[in-house]
């Protein structure tokens, strides 16, 4: 199963309630996508640069794709049981839906967002998943997200050795097929496609310890929220 920020729908980083509080009043809160393959750390490193930046803006929300309402057990059920692509791909997009309801009441009201997966993902995962099932994934996945899905104001995208990503996945315990090296080698190949040109994407270097990738990662993520 892909790697997700624990807990459910959009949350507060901080302790503190919201009671309308907001990073910047009046102003648009900024929406930060962390991509990745499963087993690259971008999960744990997320939810250490929330933690880490959360003081400095009151109301900074982490929420996570696919999420923990009842659409996003849906997409972990079909992919677990290994339905059409087609299937899980329309569930992702659905999940997607309610979820882009939420953030833009988050972003609106000022707060930022941090996002572990979001638009990208579903680009980069079921482009390969779709590969022969449609005659072209790519352009097919652009138009069922036209019109509705914002992008992220910047992308934290971690690269890493799927080779490396799968020992990790297989130490946290149960798998799925997308947690196979050759799979995830397609899956990084076609989000790295993605980045290439694309100013809002930072390709960031993740095979390192996890101390090194949270403190580098807060300090552009601080960047970005200036």
């Amino acid at each position: 199963m892909r790697d997700g920020v624990p807990g459910s729908g959009v949350k507060e980083a901080g302790a503190k309630g919201r009671e309308g509080r907001s990073s910047a009043a009046g102003r648009r809160g900024r929406f930060i996508a962390f991509e990745g393959i499963d087993g690259s750390g971008k999960s744990s490193t997320l939810a250490r640069v929330a933690a880490s930046v959360a003081a400095e803006h009151p109301g900074l929300v982490a929420t996570k794709e696919e999420t923990e309402s009842h659409l996003g057990e849906a997409v972990r059920r079909s992919i677990r049981e290994r339905h059409d692509p087609l299937t899980t791909t329309f569930l992702f997009v659905a999940d997607r839906v309610q979820h882009v309801r939420e953030i833009e009441r988050e972003l609106a009201a000022g707060r930022h967002v941090l996002c572990d997966r979001f638009l990208h993902s579903t680009l980069a995962y079921q482009a390969v998943t779709l590969q022969g099932r449609v005659a072209d994934p790519r352009g097919f996945l652009r138009g069922l997200h036209a019109g509705w899905c914002p992008r992220p104001d910047h992308v934290l995208l971690f690269r890493a050795d799927p080779g490396r990503c799968v020992e990790r996945t297989r130490v946290r315990g149960a798998t799925t097929d997308y947690e196979r090296v050759d799979f995830l080698r397609h899956v990084q190949d076609e989000y790295l496609a993605l980045a290439a040109g694309d100013p809002t994407v930072r390709v960031f270097d993740a095979e390192r310890d996890p101390e090194t990738l949270a403190r580098e990662a807060t300090a552009i993520v601080r960047g970005w929220l200036r």
